[in-house]
């Protein structure tokens, strides 16, 4: 492990903030700007390389920046692993998390820094985030697209009725400490674990609701693929079974969590069996997931691929064709 401390470096910070880098030299000059131009100045900024394969572009992206921030460099470890390391670095009383191709609004750290010192029972608050880039969310802000029921409970976060973005997170670093910091066994749904963590032992989350920062989904970005994101969430699931020791009404909202996701991994895999012509494949993934879901346009699916499988796929080709079009002319 490697670590360069920047000379301009605050002595005493109240905030730590800690950016995970991997695969981002193309946007971690826009991230570092957006924390550079805080309206709150009392932090301190970790950039960690966790053995990315473009380090040479992204050490010459952050060159303009290495007075201000603590760069280390390791073994690749994964995102937990990566703010695992940030955090045993940091010297805030405050971390903040921020991922490398993500950017703050520059009153994220005055908002949230406010609300934690205003509530000193709270452990970590978390902001809205406009969505941007690759995806059909593009423009929309993340509370729109998901469920964020309050009071957060362990119960609401196990039914992903509560969520909760990384990149709008700022949290005590004891309370992170306390709760086991991120399982860096995980490369998806890592942060997920470790809120239900702090949760179940005692800590409180609350929404500051205010959209404080923005969320990049592209290509390369761990988020964009949803069935590795569900088969993730699955093993978590799978691990807050065995360490939790859940009540029986726990057990069973985990049980129920983990049969959702493999419907959904189950409906994902048909799709794309389905997208590639091969049919036997898509109808057996689709029963599965059906089995679940007990949907009727799943069972019209079905009969579809049972009785004229080629025709069902020419419909779906001429639609997907049509699509373009009608965005085009929209």
């Amino acid at each position: 492990m490697i670590i360069a401390r920047g000379r301009e470096l605050k002595p005493d910070p109240l905030v730590s903030v800690i950016i995970p880098a991997y695969n981002v030299a193309p946007f971690i000059a826009e991230t570092l700007d957006s924390v550079f131009a805080q309206s709150f100045g009392d932090y301190e900024t970790i950039v960690v390389n966790d053995e990315s394969p473009d380090t040479a572009e992204l050490e010459r992206a952050i060159a303009p920046y290495v007075e201000r921030i603590v760069y280390i460099k390791q073994k690749n470890s994964g995102p937990g692993g990566a703010r695992n390391s940030g955090i045993a670095h940091a010297r805030g009383e405050y971390v903040g998390f921020l991922d490398g191709d993500d950017a703050w609004d520059a009153d994220f750290l005055a908002v949230q820094v406010e609300a934690l010192t205003r509530e000193p029972s709270l452990d970590l608050v978390c902001a809205d985030a406009l969505l941007f880039g690759s995806s059909s969310h593009d423009g929309k802000r993340f509370f729109e697209t998901v469920p964020t029921r309050e009071p957060v409970t362990l119960e609401s976060l196990l039914a992903t009725e509560s969520s909760i973005i990384t990149s709008g997170v700022l949290a005590r670093r004891s309370a992170l400490e306390k709760a086991g910091l991120f399982d860096p066994q995980f490369y998806h749904s890592e942060d997920f674990d470790l809120w239900v963590r702090l949760v179940h032992r005692g800590g409180r989350i609350r929404y500051t609701r205010r959209c404080l920062a923005r969320h990049r989904i592209h290509q390369t970005s761990l988020a964009y693929d949803s069935t590795r994101l569900l088969e993730g969430q699955s093993r978590v699931y799978r691990k807050l079974k065995r360490v939790l020791n859940p009540s029986e009404r726990i057990e069973r909202l985990i049980d129920e969590q983990l049969r959702r996701c493999e419907a959904t991994i189950a409906l994902e895999l048909g799709k794309r069996a389905f997208a590639q012509g091969d049919y036997a494949t898509a109808a057996e993934q689709i029963t599965r997931a059906n089995a679940f879901y007990r949907s009727r346009k799943l069972s019209w699916l079905l009969a579809g691929l049972r009785f004229a499988p080629r025709l069902l796929h020419t419909l779906y080709r001429a639609r997907q064709r049509a699509l373009p079009q009608r965005f085009a002319a929209a």
